[in-house]
């Protein structure tokens, strides 16, 4: 049976006296005994024993139209952060903070299972991988005052040896910072934070991002072959400047590997080593034209990492690899589709847009100088 974990919005059926029920909403807590969905009418716990059938849900749409477009930008940005799970993550909170003083004062009631993920989430990755999951992410209230609440992130980040990072984000379709990040948005300057450049959240449907395709390997233009993997080979962290046996490989091996469910598409010349860490042989050894990464997450496909080689640029390899991670998602009953990219970055947009993204949003990453 589908297991439901914090964070995930999800449909539960249960046994309720004679008959049966249903709870629909986010999942805030799950023990060994039982699963809680805070849903319209309040939090519902539900034994386990009771479950009868469990599946995850899209975020909820805000208006009529397509999931992709009319999802609310802070949906979408915990879409994005279910596909980076780095090792250190905490959720900000007055309900957590009340917690761990009962247990530093020797409460044995004041349990994990207490814990409650909503707030303002704490990631850090050691630094490496993308700024996202070294940053803090406002959702919703954190229930304690926002400079409070800002002065909470710089010490919690000053102890994982890393500089304070708050990602903010825009409404959907909006130019004004949505409504969890005007308020701390306020403080920067005087805290001393920094914005980064404007990043987009590029949505689209699957169906259109695939142009019909339902074989991903059909993308692969004339002379290459696409291909899955479950997990990166040594020719990927090459490519990603993070080869194995350098300094940083195995913290940012450990993120892009972080996802519940991830595979990488290659554009190749010739077959992979069947084993991930495995040398490719010496003899029709495999050329790596290009790679992205795909996180599937929330009923969302979330792209990243999308690297084609200086010598096959301007080719419609990137274009091919997108093409590829949307069927290969639309294949799975994924229908909607995100990547991050620099504003900056115009190639990278203009791939996009090409397979029929749009801006959902924008975001930003306030830094705070050491």
């Amino acid at each position: 049976m589908f297991d439901p974990r914090p964070g995930m919005r999800v449909v539960l059926r249960f046994r309720a006296g004679s008959g049966a029920s249903d709870a629909l909403g986010q999942v805030t807590a799950v023990d060994d005994a039982s699963v809680t969905v805070e849903t319209k009418r309040g939090p519902v716990r539900v034994p386990r024993e009771d479950i009868i059938l469990a599946h995850e849900v899209p975020p909820a749409p805000q208006r009529a139209g397509r999931l992709h477009e009319v999802v609310s930008a802070a949906d979408v940005r915990r879409v994005a952060a279910h596909a980076w799970l780095p090792p250190e993550v905490t959720w900000l909170n007055r309900d957590n903070l009340h917690r761990d003083a009962a247990q530093a004062a020797g409460d044995d009631a004041a349990g994990p299972e207490a814990f409650v993920q909503s707030g303002w989430l704490l990631r850090a990755a050691g630094g490496v991988g993308r700024e996202a999951a070294n940053a803090a992410l406002p959702l919703d209230p954190p229930g304690v005052e926002t400079a409070e609440a800002l002065e909470m992130v710089s010490q919690w980040y000053g102890q994982h040896g890393l500089s304070p990072m708050v990602q903010i984000y825009s409404e959907a379709e909006a130019a004004e910072l949505a409504a969890p990040c005007r308020e701390v948005a306020g403080l920067f300057r005087d805290a001393g934070f920094s914005p980064s450049e404007p990043q987009l959240a590029l949505t689209a449907a699957t169906a259109e991002a695939a142009a019909g395709l339902s074989d991903p390997a059909a993308a692969a233009p004339a002379g290459l072959s696409i291909v899955r993997s479950d997990a990166p080979h040594a020719l990927h962290y090459d490519a990603w400047g993070h080869p194995k046996g350098s300094e940083r490989h195995e913290p940012f091996a450990a993120l892009m590997t972080s996802a519940e469910q991830m595979f990488i598409l290659s554009a190749i010349t010739g077959p992979l080593p069947r084993q991930p860490d495995a040398a490719a042989p010496s003899a029709g050894q495999p050329t790596l034209i290009g790679t992205i990464r795909v996180a599937l997450t929330h009923r969302w496909a979330v792209v990243s990492h999308l690297i084609v080689h200086p010598s096959a640029r301007r080719r419609g390899v990137g274009t091919a690899l997108v093409q590829a991670a949307a069927a290969a998602a639309s294949q799975q009953g994924i229908r909607s589709l995100l990547a991050d990219v620099p504003a900056s970055n115009e190639a990278a947009v203009a791939l996009m847009r090409a397979r029929g993204a749009r801006e959902h949003h924008r975001h930003w990453f306030a830094l705070k100088a050491g």
